[in-house]
């Protein structure tokens, strides 16, 4: 017999264990005392069963049992606190806990579940192992694959069974809740004296049958002249058993009734069911089953640590089901990774996926996945028909909603990433749903399992399944409703993105963009439908609203692109006040990465705003103007602020008096104007202070009054001032300004000569901006860190930074250009000096060479590879 756990092989015939291809050394008792613990694998096994069984009863000493027990772990890779095969029971003995495939000895040798990892925690046993059970005490299915992902589940809910005569597993269709039961209820059959019994509810049509499926799973028969309900009763009331009640949703109230009647009857009865909604009944504990965990496809995860995640594993396991030869590999782990995501990780949904395999390269299951009630069809001929597919397990739920649940449900799929109760009432409310109802419809929902209510949000969040959610879209649209919901959603959202404005400036301004960050694909979706219908001005307020967002959580190219798709329809008509209003911040938010573009949509806007009479926007134009001038460090900038500034304050507009004061502070700054730069700066925070203490420009004012401190050598002062920067920026969530203040430390510890804490610096400005790579930041960054690698010594690595700075090309800003300020200018020339004067000619155009060739994204890859022995390991201790 085989037996195959993780990537081991354990044949009893041949005495051998492997570990993929290599062949683990072990002694015979040590290998005997690993047969009898997989043979066992059902339950805790003592210490005196392992003596009996592999030391045939001879005396054996705890040191030799204790050893053995740990060449064991040792052998299948257990070891220190990690218990992931094998687990201590406190007290009691030791347990195999990892799932196990048996194989027969004519089988082929190779590990059928194709996984690189062991399977963690698991506390349930393997179906295979049922049939060593007297018939009679179960009536469990046999598992024809292995149960992944489940294993805490499994653990935690066998412990409520201890304590608790009633426990309902509920979820989503398809979610595993059955699976889980199962594992569950194996894990149990030498628990319960009188057994573990299965009731199959699915084909159950009429309520009052409940008892007489009960029965059937029993073995009772009713009895002439007596109620079977009561003959049920009469049979459990003294008995230790488990009774497993499988697809309670379509009979809840028979359902109720019965366990109510069980528990009022029998102390010893356990039941557990499953459900897409609770029993709701007194004595009931509820455990929400969840879709497995699978990474997000924006997270980097290599295509070897995939397997640590059950829902990939899963998908792998039923792939090699459809296509035996089926492999993860490096070129096609995105594309699996990707389909577990987008089916939130719903193990139906996921087997159906990866049957597909048979006909299709997982790239083409990817494609197909916009249209997935069509794809994922094809499940077991022998499962209930609402769930051979996809489409037919949800239709099963769908078909036990009330007619205001149903509504509810499709209206609910018009929103992206969740919704708030008060969403829900103003979106949803109308044509035959009031708003007073939605709430409870809400509820039934959650209960139903078709809405997910997200208990640790600051305020209550509700959410669907994405695969929900494009089942209630398919409904919308049968119903003619679709373009009606949009429209709500984005009046909602429209009005909601300019309520959250004048709040990013506030001194709580880090609490209101984390709640724009749960509603940012609501808003997304808002936008999305604006540009679809065109509805510009909805569209233009939306971006508008977000401005100080989309600046401060560096979502610099997804906000242009917004504005120049919605400006490009907007040029059809008359300019308004509102279309020069986005253009500005198109301007503005663009010259962070693309200053040519910014100083092109600067100048319309100004032209505009001057037509219209505009004074805002006249204001706001001009500092744009003046900050894209500022790097030619000719004069240029000068007007632009000085009009800017005077224009603010005689109409008293905070907002623009405060920008146009900051940065006319940093032009002469820049132009080495130290003394004229500081009343700009302490005018730009008095102007700050009137917007509503707005924190993210108090700390940018303090690092620029910070960087000129320290240009001044006053570096106790500049500590103090960028101490604050820092601070303030942080506290309020702005990522662009902590970038910043960041980089004004960097130069602050290179001045004092503390080189690792200066790179530790620069490499964390480099980090928040490294995804717009040609941004005056990162070139800002780069260059300082050829600069502090210099002074520690490291001359190849700075020249090979210079040679990528200096890379040219359309889609390269000339270096000194992003420096942008006479002082970064020099320092940076004197760095390149010195390289020249550090380096033989060859060793200089080798350097330089290697560099040259680098894009940014390259450039910043080597650069981090290369100083992590440089970089300070506590950047706070100051």
């Amino acid at each position: 017999m085989r037996f195959f756990f993780g990537d081991f092989a354990l044949d009893t015939d041949r005495r051998e264990l492997r570990r993929g291809a290599a062949l683990i050394a072990m002694e015979p008792q040590v290998f005997d005392l690993l047969i009898y613990l997989v043979q066992n694998r059902e339950r805790v096994v003592s210490k005196d069963d392992l003596i009996a069984s592999v030391w045939q009863g001879r005396i054996v000493s705890e040191s030799t049992l204790s050893s053995r027990i740990t060449a064991v772990r040792k052998a299948v890779g257990d070891s220190g606190k990690e218990q992931n095969l094998i687990r201590t029971a406190a007290r009691k003995g030791i347990r195999f806990v990892g799932t196990v495939i048996e194989s027969p000895d004519d089988s082929p040798g190779e590990n059928p579940t194709g996984l690189a990892h062991a399977q963690n925690g698991a506390t349930h046993p393997p179906r295979q192992g049922l049939a060593r059970h007297p018939p009679a005490l179960n009536n469990l299915p046999l598992r024809r694959a292995s149960f992944l992902g489940r294993e805490q589940d499994v653990s935690d809910v066998t412990g409520l069974l201890e304590t608790t005569n009633l426990v309902t597993l509920t979820g989503a269709g398809g979610i595993g809740k059955t699976s889980l039961a199962l594992a569950i209820a194996g894990g149990l059959l030498d628990t319960f004296r009188d057994g573990v019994w299965f009731a199959r509810l699915a084909p159950v049509a009429d309520p009052n049958l409940v008892p007489s499926a009960v029965a059937d799973a029993l073995g009772v028969s009713e009895e002439p002249g007596r109620p079977l309900m009561s003959t049920l009763l009469n049979y459990l009331r003294n008995r230790q058993l488990l009774v497993v009640l499988d697809n309670c949703e379509h009979l809840i109230e028979g359902c109720a009734r019965f366990a109510d009647a069980v528990l009022r009857e029998s102390s010893q009865t356990r039941i557990l069911a499953t459900s897409r909604e609770p029993l709701g009944i007194g004595g009931e504990l509820t455990w929400r089953v969840s879709s497995l965990p699978t990474p997000d496809p924006q997270d980097l995860v290599a295509s070897a640590d995939l397997t640590q995640f059950p829902a990939v594993r899963l998908f792998i396991e039923r792939a090699k089901f459809a296509r035996p030869s089926f492999q993860i590999t490096r070129e096609n782990a995105p594309s699996v990774l990707r389909i577990c995501w987008h089916l939130d990780g719903i193990p139906l949904a996921i087997e159906l996926a990866a049957s597909r395999v048979k006909a299709m390269q997982v790239e083409q299951i990817v494609e197909r996945l916009g249209d997935r009630f069509r794809l994922l069809t094809g499940g077991s001929r022998a499962a209930m028909p609402h769930q051979q597919t996809l489409l037919s397990t949800i239709d099963w739920s769908y078909s036990l909603l009330s007619q205001a649940e149903r509504v509810l449900l499709e209206r609910l799929s018009v929103f992206s990433g969740g919704w708030t109760l008060e969403a829900a009432e103003t979106v949803c409310a109308g044509d035959g749903l009031e708003s007073r109802d939605v709430l409870d419809a809400l509820a039934h929902l959650v209960d139903k399992s078709l809405v997910i209510l997200d208990e640790r949000a600051a305020e209550p969040r509700y959410r669907i399944l994405e695969t929900i959610r494009q089942y209630g879209q398919e409904k919308l649209r049968e119903g003619g409703n679709a373009d009606r919901l949009d429209d709500k959603h984005l009046q909602y959202f429209t009005a909601l993105a300019e309520f959250f404005e004048p709040h990013f400036f506030h001194p709580d301004q880090a609490n209101w963009y984390a709640k724009a960050d749960r509603e940012l694909d609501n808003f997304r979706g808002a936008l999305d439908c604006a540009l679809k219908g065109e509805k510009i001005d909805f569209g233009m307020r939306i971006v508008n609203g977000l401005h100080r967002y989309w600046v401060a959580r560096v979502y610099w190219m997804e906000a242009t692109g917004w504005l120049q798709r919605l400006l490009a329809l907007a040029d059809a008509g008359d300019p308004t006040p509102l279309h020069a209003k986005a253009t500005f911040i198109a301007g503005h938010i663009a010259n962070y990465y693309d200053p040519a573009t910014a100083e092109r949509l600067g100048a319309r806007s100004l032209k505009m705003s001057r037509a219209l009479d505009y004074q805002q926007g006249v204001v706001n134009a001009l500092w744009l103007l003046g900050w894209c001038s500022i790097p030619r460090l000719d004069g240029s900038a000068a007007p632009y602020f000085a009009e800017s500034i005077e224009l603010a304050r005689a109409i008293d507009y905070p907002f623009g008096a405060a920008h146009a004061c900051a940065w006319g502070g940093v032009y002469r700054l820049c132009i080495g104007e130290h003394e004229a730069a500081k009343p700009l700066l302490e005018a730009a925070k008095v102007e700050a202070n009137r917007l509503g203490r707005d924190a993210s420009l108090l700390g940018r004012s303090d690092g620029n009054l910070g960087w000129i401190a320290l240009l001044q050598g006053d570096f106790a002062a500049a500590k103090s001032y960028l101490d604050s920067s820092l601070t303030l920026v942080t506290g309020a969530g702005n990522k662009n300004g902590t970038a910043e203040a960041l980089w004004f430390h960097g130069r602050l510890a290179l001045r004092q000569g503390d080189h690792a804490r200066a790179i530790g610096y620069f490499l964390e400005s480099l980090r928040l901006y490294q995804i717009y790579p040609n941004s005056l930041w990162v070139t800002r960054a780069l260059a300082y860190l050829a600069i502090t690698l210099l002074a520690c010594g490291s001359t190849h690595l700075a020249a090979q930074l210079a040679g990528a700075l200096q890379r040219e090309g359309p889609e390269f800003v000339p270096t000194r250009t992003h420096l942008g300020s006479l002082d970064a200018i020099s320092e940076y020339e004197d760095m390149l000096a010195q390289i020249r004067q550090k380096l033989i000619r060859t060793e200089f155009d080798a350097a330089w060479a290697t560099g040259h060739v680098m894009s940014r994204e390259q450039a910043i890859a080597h650069v981090m590879e290369n100083v992590e022995g440089y970089s300070h390991p506590n950047r706070s201790a100051q």
